[in-house]
């Protein structure tokens, strides 16, 4: 899974912008690494990370997004938990399903409402994909109005 910060485009597919970071900024994602294991605990109960955490630096209405399979026919049971920087108080977290041209990307879930951190599908109500194939999501973390690092992960089980 590979996170990264896209612009939209004229023709509407996305481009990354080049990473600008600072030693501060570079560490405070992995600090905030640490601070999801107890979250898991309390709202991923008996869940793993699935794939590589997901940092990065939120500006306001651009997301972070990271590409996810989700397992076919209920299989695993997904929970997203995204944590940020003080300053980042309504995030939201989305699970976009991604099929193949010419449908159009849809939401699966998203977390209750905005917070910080945010919670999608939490313990004991995590998603469970029920198409009877492998279905490819994007995660998408967005703020509406601040900015700063942020950590998310997916945890399944």
């Amino acid at each position: 899974m590979t996170a990264t910060n896209p612009t939209a485009t004229a023709s509407g597919t996305t481009s990354a912008p080049p990473a600008t970071t600072t030693a501060a900024t570079a560490s405070a994602p992995a600090e905030l690494q640490l601070l999801l294991t107890p979250l898991a605990h309390q709202h991923a109960a008996g869940a793993k990370p699935e794939g590589p955490p997901i940092t990065g630096m939120l500006q306001p209405g651009q997301p972070l997004q990271a590409s996810v399979t989700l397992a076919a026919s209920g299989a695993r049971c997904y929970t997203v938990i995204a944590l940020g920087a003080p300053l980042l108080t309504d995030l939201q977290i989305e699970l976009v399903a991604t099929p193949p041209a010419p449908l159009p990307p849809f939401v699966l879930a998203q977390s209750q409402s905005p917070a910080n951190p945010a919670i999608l599908a939490g313990s004991p109500n995590c998603f469970k994909n029920l198409s009877p194939l492998p279905t490819p999501a994007t995660v998408k973390i967005t703020s509406k109005t601040g900015s700063g690092p942020v950590a998310a992960q997916v945890y399944a089980k």
